[in-house]
Order: C-alpha cells, then structure tokens, then sequence
C-alpha cells in the first residue's frame, strides 16, 4: 500500500443477520482524512450496526474517532491488533500476541532456515 491509501473489505453476512463486518487495512494517521472513509459512510446510512476488525490498534483507534461522526450507525464491535498501553486506556479490545517471541522466531527462521510458526493469540477484551 502507498502512503495514505486506505483498503478496505467489507463483508456483508446473509439477509437475516442485522449488520455488516468491516476489515481495515490502512496507515492509521491517514485514516481520518481518507477520502475512502468519507465514502464508506456513506454505504452505512442511519440504522446500520457495523463490526470493525483492524490489523492493528493504531487503526482500530483512528477508525473509532472516524466513526464516531457517523451518526446513526452503531459500531458494536471494534477489534485491534497488538495490545498496545493506549488500546488499554481507550478500553479497546484487541488480540495480543507475544512481540518478543515474534521477533526471535523471525530471526531463527531467516538464520536458521527453520519453518515458519503460527504463534497463539489471546484475545483482550476490553469495551469495544
């Protein structure tokens, strides 16, 4: 992605669910003057109940303030990635991952050629 590109995927479950999941992919300081955010309100008009999962907490808290202008869609969920101190004070909920145990897996398989490695997550649940 270039700089201040925002991609998103939205997903819309089947007609009897009451709402739509959107998956955000974007450099959070640009997220808020995105003219793709400003166009993604638009497809959620009044009454809409939207989940939102990001890639990581910097843009799960920058999509949260550019929700929140949204008046009448109702943000039930909002999931970050990483489990950073300011996903804590916002109340954030977020997937934690262990950063350290990350990085030396990355390094013994670039040196050590050994294969890679899903490591757990926890999921963090806070008030979003």
């Amino acid at each position: 992605l270039r700089r201040g590109r925002l991609f998103c995927i939205r997903y819309t479950p089947p007609a009897q669910a009451r709402g739509s999941v959107l998956f955000v992919h974007a450099f959070a300081e640009e997220m808020n003057k995105s003219r793709r955010m400003v166009a993604l309100q638009s497809r959620y008009p009044a009454g809409s109940r939207l989940a939102i999962v990001c890639m990581s907490d910097r843009m799960a808290l920058a999509a949260r303030q550019a929700t929140a202008a949204w008046h009448g869609v109702e943000v039930v969920a909002l999931v970050g990635f990483d489990d950073i101190p300011a996903a804590a004070a916002a109340g954030l909920t977020t997937i934690r991952q262990d950063h350290f145990r990350k990085g030396a897996l990355a390094v013994r398989v670039l040196l050590e050629g050994l294969e890679s490695t899903v490591l757990p997550v926890e999921l963090i649940v806070r008030d979003t």
